[in-house]
């Protein structure tokens, strides 16, 4: 995949500081951050420090492309819709990044910067990570979300969907990275479609209704804005963790935020997850999971199915995912394994078949123990 070169690199650095000179955010440097695909998000040392005595600021500029692929494009309003959920979030009983500063016209926005912050993937691939440690993780990572659709599903978040218009084209982009494309990823492996494409076809016309769906008053509690993207790189820990303590989430990465089913929120975390459960061989996977579960809420079996089936897309491409000349993630045979498994979930879930869960690693969400 084609990027830019480091000629390139430190033209649009210094484009981007230049966006930024008068302002409070003027920054005499900026050092290009590792991790992200979609934008250019650098570390800003400011001219001078905030009235809060930060020394540091996130600098976001978004383009016409991936920063990770020139030749793939994608449309710069992500932005626009990144600052406003930003703006409605803050204060609710979760941690995100605040806005400090949105230059609309060139596309760049300056977050609040946690220094001291890291990823929260290494914990779920760590030998290390207890199972009390694993839970706590997984309930904070559930209560997060829980708490965001139950505001989103309120008063003031409802209008969100209409505030950012849908992102109809984050919605499209969703559903061509998942629904579009899961059955043309599985005819890649040989007899994993067979005897299953009229159900995973199915699946597939489901989604195209879905994904064209509007906002409507008589929606039910499954629907309504939700984060788009949520999943262990989008979330980092400000403070090291604890088994005793409840874990500093900071949940960044809005701009895939749009109008869906509340699956598309569970099903992304879990199919990341349970990658790691299945490439990683990570054990405390399931223990996530338990506690995710244990902090979303119940589910109902309708809300439970409809996310193994997104779960199973997820997980799906997510098994694929390297750059075309890079090598597999595993063994082409654990390769064909992996896809067989994210088959099984969306024609289990769309067949519901809730015992077929129990002793897997969405058994959770059906009640059962963790595997």
């Amino acid at each position: 995949m084609a990027r830019l070169d480091e000629v390139e690199l430190v033209s649009l650095s210094a484009q981007v500081l230049r966006h930024l000179a008068g302002s409070p955010y003027e920054c005499s440097s900026l050092a290009l951050l590792g991790g992200g695909s979609a934008n250019f998000v650098y570390r800003g040392a400011l001219v001078s420090p905030l009235p809060s005595g930060a020394e540091t600021v996130i600098v976001k500029h978004t383009t016409g492309f991936l920063a990770c692929s020139l030749d793939f494009k994608i449309d710069v309003s992500r932005c626009d819709v990144e600052a406003i959920m930003l703006d409605a979030v803050e204060g609710l009983p979760f941690k995100t990044p605040r806005l400090l500063f949105f230059d609309r016209e060139n596309k760049t926005q300056v977050h609040e910067d946690f220094p001291a912050a890291r990823t929260l993937e290494p914990l779920l691939v760590s030998p290390k990570t207890s199972r009390t440690l694993a839970t706590a993780i997984g309930r904070d990572l559930g209560v997060c979300l829980r708490s965001f659709h139950d505001w989103a599903s309120g008063p003031v978040g409802s209008n969100l969907a209409g505030d950012i218009e849908c992102n109809e084209p984050m919605r499209q982009l969703k559903f061509q990275t998942t629904y579009k494309t899961f059955i043309g990823v599985l005819e890649r492996f040989p007899g994993v479609v067979d005897g299953y494409r009229e159900v995973l076809e199915e699946v597939q016309a489901m989604a195209v209704e879905e994904f064209a769906r509007q906002p409507s008053a008589e929606d039910g509690p499954s629907w309504g804005v939700v984060h788009g993207d949520y999943w262990a790189g989008n979330i980092l820990l400000i403070d090291p963790p604890t088994s005793d303590a409840s874990n500093n989430l900071l949940i960044i990465d809005w701009e895939l935020s749009q109008y869906g089913h509340r699956a598309y929120d569970l099903g992304k975390m879990f199919g990341d997850l349970c990658e790691k459960r299945f490439l990683d061989e990570s054990e405390c996977v399931a223990w996530v999971i338990e506690g995710f579960v244990e902090g979303y809420g119940e589910l109902d079996e309708e809300l439970a199915f409809r996310t193994a089936i997104h779960t199973g897309t997820q997980f799906i491409h997510w098994c694929i995912r390297r750059p075309p000349n890079a090598k597999l993630l595993a063994t082409p045979d654990r390769i064909t394994d992996a896809m067989k498994l994210g088959r099984d979930f969306i024609v289990k879930g769309w067949t519901k078949d809730r015992e077929w869960f129990n002793g897997t690693t969405l058994g959770p969400l059906f009640g059962f123990k963790p595997l």
